[in-house]
Protein backbone atom coordinates (compact mmCIF):
# COMPACT_ATOMS: atom_id res chain seq x y z
CA UNK A 1 0.00 0.00 0.00
CA UNK A 2 1.37 3.90 -0.89
CA UNK A 3 2.56 6.27 1.60
CA UNK A 4 -0.37 8.41 0.53
CA UNK A 5 -3.28 5.59 0.51
CA UNK A 6 -2.31 5.30 3.84
CA UNK A 7 -2.26 8.82 4.69
CA UNK A 8 -5.79 8.60 3.06
CA UNK A 9 -6.87 6.04 5.44
CA UNK A 10 -5.78 7.47 8.58
CA UNK A 11 -7.55 10.24 7.55
CA UNK A 12 -10.75 8.69 7.37
CA UNK A 13 -10.12 7.55 10.73
CA UNK A 14 -9.20 10.75 12.14
CA UNK A 15 -12.37 11.95 10.47
CA UNK A 16 -14.20 9.43 11.93
CA UNK A 17 -13.11 9.90 15.27
CA UNK A 18 -14.18 13.74 14.96
CA UNK A 19 -17.62 12.59 13.91
CA UNK A 20 -18.23 10.70 17.25
CA UNK A 21 -17.89 12.72 20.04
CA UNK A 22 -14.65 11.50 21.32
CA UNK A 23 -12.39 14.03 20.51
CA UNK A 24 -15.61 15.80 22.75
CA UNK A 25 -13.85 14.43 25.93
CA UNK A 26 -12.03 16.23 28.48
CA UNK A 27 -8.33 15.65 28.34
CA UNK A 28 -6.38 15.74 31.70
CA UNK A 29 -3.73 17.93 30.53
CA UNK A 30 -5.92 20.59 28.67
CA UNK A 31 -8.01 21.30 31.79
CA UNK A 32 -5.48 21.11 34.52
CA UNK A 33 -3.84 23.48 32.77
CA UNK A 34 -6.45 26.18 31.24
CA UNK A 35 -7.36 26.04 35.17
CA UNK A 36 -3.84 27.66 36.05
CA UNK A 37 -4.03 30.09 33.65
CA UNK A 38 -7.35 30.91 33.82
CA UNK A 39 -8.40 34.79 33.44
CA UNK A 40 -11.50 37.29 32.07
CA UNK A 41 -11.42 35.44 28.96
CA UNK A 42 -12.16 32.04 30.62
CA UNK A 43 -10.15 29.49 29.90
CA UNK A 44 -6.72 29.92 28.23
CA UNK A 45 -2.77 28.32 27.77
CA UNK A 46 -0.46 30.59 26.74
CA UNK A 47 1.60 29.68 23.01
CA UNK A 48 4.49 28.87 24.96
CA UNK A 49 2.73 26.32 27.17
CA UNK A 50 0.33 24.65 24.48
CA UNK A 51 3.74 25.02 22.05
CA UNK A 52 5.09 22.68 25.30
CA UNK A 53 2.38 20.32 25.43
CA UNK A 54 2.70 19.30 21.75
CA UNK A 55 6.11 18.78 21.80
CA UNK A 56 5.46 16.63 25.16
CA UNK A 57 2.71 14.71 22.96
CA UNK A 58 5.16 14.36 19.56
CA UNK A 59 7.79 12.68 22.79
CA UNK A 60 5.19 10.21 23.74
CA UNK A 61 4.27 9.00 20.13
CA UNK A 62 8.12 8.46 19.77
CA UNK A 63 8.50 6.92 22.86
CA UNK A 64 5.65 4.70 22.17
CA UNK A 65 6.94 3.76 18.74
CA UNK A 66 9.97 2.34 20.57
CA UNK A 67 8.71 0.34 23.27
CA UNK A 68 6.69 -1.57 20.90
CA UNK A 69 6.60 -3.65 17.71
CA UNK A 70 4.40 -1.55 15.68
CA UNK A 71 3.57 -2.68 11.80
CA UNK A 72 4.58 -0.50 8.81
CA UNK A 73 1.18 0.53 8.50
CA UNK A 74 1.22 1.65 12.63
CA UNK A 75 4.19 3.06 12.06
CA UNK A 76 3.54 5.46 8.60
CA UNK A 77 0.25 6.87 11.16
CA UNK A 78 2.61 7.55 14.08
CA UNK A 79 4.60 9.43 11.62
CA UNK A 80 1.75 10.71 10.67
CA UNK A 81 0.36 12.06 13.98
CA UNK A 82 3.86 13.29 15.05
CA UNK A 83 4.14 15.41 11.62
CA UNK A 84 0.01 16.48 12.19
CA UNK A 85 1.80 17.95 15.70
CA UNK A 86 5.09 19.42 14.22
CA UNK A 87 3.04 21.28 11.73
CA UNK A 88 0.91 22.20 14.48
CA UNK A 89 4.09 23.57 16.82
CA UNK A 90 4.89 25.88 13.27
CA UNK A 91 2.00 27.22 13.33
CA UNK A 92 2.32 28.28 17.13
CA UNK A 93 5.41 29.31 17.03
CA UNK A 94 4.50 31.16 14.05
CA UNK A 95 2.66 33.80 17.06
CA UNK A 96 3.82 35.98 19.75
CA UNK A 97 5.24 34.38 22.75
CA UNK A 98 2.55 36.10 24.58
CA UNK A 99 -0.27 35.07 22.70
CA UNK A 100 -2.41 33.31 24.76
CA UNK A 101 -4.33 30.12 23.21
CA UNK A 102 -8.34 29.70 24.34
CA UNK A 103 -9.27 26.83 24.53
CA UNK A 104 -12.91 26.50 23.57
CA UNK A 105 -10.97 26.97 20.01
CA UNK A 106 -9.92 25.15 16.27
CA UNK A 107 -6.60 24.72 17.27
CA UNK A 108 -6.89 22.97 20.69
CA UNK A 109 -10.16 20.85 19.37
CA UNK A 110 -7.23 19.62 16.41
CA UNK A 111 -5.09 18.34 19.09
CA UNK A 112 -7.60 16.50 20.91
CA UNK A 113 -8.68 14.82 17.63
CA UNK A 114 -5.11 13.80 17.64
CA UNK A 115 -5.29 12.05 20.75
CA UNK A 116 -7.93 10.60 19.82
CA UNK A 117 -7.20 9.22 16.51
CA UNK A 118 -4.10 7.72 18.61
CA UNK A 119 -6.37 6.11 20.91
CA UNK A 120 -8.35 4.62 17.95
CA UNK A 121 -6.11 2.81 16.17
CA UNK A 122 -4.08 1.67 19.42
CA UNK A 123 -6.69 0.40 22.23
CA UNK A 124 -5.98 -0.27 25.92
CA UNK A 125 -4.46 -3.44 25.58
CA UNK A 126 -1.39 -1.47 23.83
CA UNK A 127 -2.09 1.64 25.42
CA UNK A 128 -1.89 3.03 29.41
CA UNK A 129 -2.25 6.25 29.94
CA UNK A 130 -4.59 8.93 32.24
CA UNK A 131 -4.82 11.32 29.08
CA UNK A 132 -9.19 11.05 30.20
CA UNK A 133 -8.96 10.86 33.77
CA UNK A 134 -10.79 13.24 36.01
CA UNK A 135 -8.87 16.12 36.19
CA UNK A 136 -7.87 17.22 40.14
CA UNK A 137 -9.70 20.88 40.90
CA UNK A 138 -9.35 23.36 43.92
CA UNK A 139 -12.40 24.09 45.53
CA UNK A 140 -13.75 27.13 44.99
CA UNK A 141 -15.14 27.69 48.69
CA UNK A 142 -12.28 28.78 51.46
CA UNK A 143 -9.91 25.85 50.97
CA UNK A 144 -10.07 26.01 55.45
CA UNK A 145 -13.28 25.09 55.29
CA UNK A 146 -13.58 23.05 52.38
CA UNK A 147 -14.22 18.96 53.06
CA UNK A 148 -11.96 16.75 51.18
CA UNK A 149 -13.15 16.97 47.19
CA UNK A 150 -14.04 14.41 44.75
CA UNK A 151 -10.18 13.06 44.02
CA UNK A 152 -10.92 11.56 40.32
CA UNK A 153 -14.53 10.39 40.96
CA UNK A 154 -13.42 8.49 43.74
CA UNK A 155 -15.57 9.91 46.39
CA UNK A 156 -19.30 9.62 45.52
CA UNK A 157 -21.01 12.80 45.88
CA UNK A 158 -23.34 11.26 48.12
CA UNK A 159 -20.99 9.68 50.49
CA UNK A 160 -16.99 11.21 51.01
CA UNK A 161 -16.54 8.91 53.42
CA UNK A 162 -12.78 7.38 53.14
CA UNK A 163 -14.34 3.73 53.29
CA UNK A 164 -15.78 4.51 50.49
CA UNK A 165 -12.95 6.01 48.25
CA UNK A 166 -11.83 3.54 45.29
CA UNK A 167 -7.98 3.77 44.94
CA UNK A 168 -6.19 3.44 41.91
CA UNK A 169 -3.66 0.88 41.38
CA UNK A 170 0.11 0.98 41.51
CA UNK A 171 0.67 1.97 37.80
CA UNK A 172 -1.87 4.48 37.61
CA UNK A 173 -1.04 6.59 40.57
CA UNK A 174 2.58 6.63 39.34
CA UNK A 175 1.50 7.81 35.73
CA UNK A 176 -0.63 10.41 37.09
CA UNK A 177 2.12 11.93 39.74
CA UNK A 178 4.52 11.21 36.66
CA UNK A 179 1.81 13.32 34.26
CA UNK A 180 0.89 16.08 36.85
CA UNK A 181 4.84 16.63 37.93
CA UNK A 182 5.27 17.26 33.87
CA UNK A 183 2.31 19.69 34.17
CA UNK A 184 3.96 21.30 36.91
CA UNK A 185 7.19 21.84 35.20
CA UNK A 186 5.12 23.41 32.19
CA UNK A 187 3.58 25.98 34.46
CA UNK A 188 6.93 26.82 36.59
CA UNK A 189 8.96 27.17 33.60
CA UNK A 190 6.64 29.90 32.29
CA UNK A 191 5.82 31.65 35.21
CA UNK A 192 9.87 31.19 36.54
CA UNK A 193 9.01 34.27 38.77
CA UNK A 194 6.87 32.02 41.27
CA UNK A 195 9.56 28.88 40.64
CA UNK A 196 10.98 29.39 44.08
CA UNK A 197 7.75 28.91 45.65
CA UNK A 198 6.11 26.39 43.16
CA UNK A 199 9.43 24.36 43.06
CA UNK A 200 9.05 22.62 46.38
CA UNK A 201 5.29 21.05 45.38
CA UNK A 202 7.37 19.29 42.28
CA UNK A 203 9.38 17.88 44.93
CA UNK A 204 6.74 16.71 47.09
CA UNK A 205 5.12 14.14 44.09
CA UNK A 206 9.21 12.74 44.05
CA UNK A 207 8.29 11.80 47.58
CA UNK A 208 4.99 10.65 47.02
CA UNK A 209 6.82 8.47 44.73
CA UNK A 210 9.21 7.27 46.73
CA UNK A 211 6.24 6.74 49.56
CA UNK A 212 4.38 4.79 46.94
CA UNK A 213 7.64 2.68 46.65
CA UNK A 214 8.03 1.61 50.28
CA UNK A 215 4.25 1.40 50.77
CA UNK A 216 3.94 -1.53 48.40
CA UNK A 217 6.45 -3.16 50.55
CA UNK A 218 4.74 -2.96 53.85
CA UNK A 219 4.40 -5.83 56.57
CA UNK A 220 6.34 -8.61 54.20
CA UNK A 221 5.34 -10.75 57.57
CA UNK A 222 2.01 -10.04 57.65
CA UNK A 223 -0.54 -13.06 55.94
CA UNK A 224 -2.00 -12.06 52.66
CA UNK A 225 -5.09 -10.71 53.50
CA UNK A 226 -3.78 -7.81 56.16
CA UNK A 227 -0.87 -7.46 53.87
CA UNK A 228 -3.44 -6.82 51.62
CA UNK A 229 -5.52 -4.48 53.87
CA UNK A 230 -2.56 -2.40 55.09
CA UNK A 231 -1.06 -2.06 50.83
CA UNK A 232 -4.97 -0.73 50.50
CA UNK A 233 -5.22 1.82 53.19
CA UNK A 234 -1.80 3.13 52.63
CA UNK A 235 -2.56 3.73 48.93
CA UNK A 236 -6.00 5.69 50.44
CA UNK A 237 -3.44 7.90 52.37
CA UNK A 238 -0.98 8.62 49.30
CA UNK A 239 -4.17 9.20 47.11
CA UNK A 240 -5.25 11.89 49.95
CA UNK A 241 -2.05 13.25 50.21
CA UNK A 242 -1.49 13.82 46.21
CA UNK A 243 -5.04 15.09 46.21
CA UNK A 244 -4.01 17.32 48.50
CA UNK A 245 -0.92 19.01 46.71
CA UNK A 246 -2.36 19.50 43.33
CA UNK A 247 -4.88 21.48 45.06
CA UNK A 248 -2.62 23.37 46.97
CA UNK A 249 -0.63 24.04 43.76
CA UNK A 250 -3.60 25.01 42.23
CA UNK A 251 -4.44 27.19 45.26
CA UNK A 252 -1.28 29.15 45.23
CA UNK A 253 -1.20 29.79 41.41
CA UNK A 254 -4.69 31.20 41.37
CA UNK A 255 -3.33 33.74 44.49
CA UNK A 256 -0.79 35.33 42.34
CA UNK A 257 -2.00 38.17 39.56
CA UNK A 258 -1.71 36.61 36.20
CA UNK A 259 0.28 39.09 33.85
CA UNK A 260 -0.72 37.36 30.97
CA UNK A 261 -0.71 39.46 27.36
CA UNK A 262 -4.51 40.59 26.53
CA UNK A 263 -3.68 38.83 23.20
CA UNK A 264 -5.35 35.58 22.28
CA UNK A 265 -5.63 33.03 19.24
CA UNK A 266 -9.47 32.97 19.30
CA UNK A 267 -10.90 30.66 16.22
CA UNK A 268 -14.37 29.98 15.13
CA UNK A 269 -15.61 26.87 16.69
Amino acid sequence: MKYLTLINYFLIIILTVTIVPFSTLSLREIDFLSSTFNDVKGAVIPAKVFNAILKRRANKINEFKEINNLSSKELIFCDFLRDSLDSMQVLVNSSSRSVQIVVRSNLVYSYKDIVASFYSVFNNERTSSVDYAPVVRRATSPIDYEPPSNFCGCYPLENRSPEMKIVYPKSKMLMLIDEYKSDFDLYVDYKTDQKPYLSSFIEQLETLKLQISNATELDNDLDEYNRKKANLEAFKVINTQFEFIVEMFLYQTTRIKSNLDSNSFRFSH
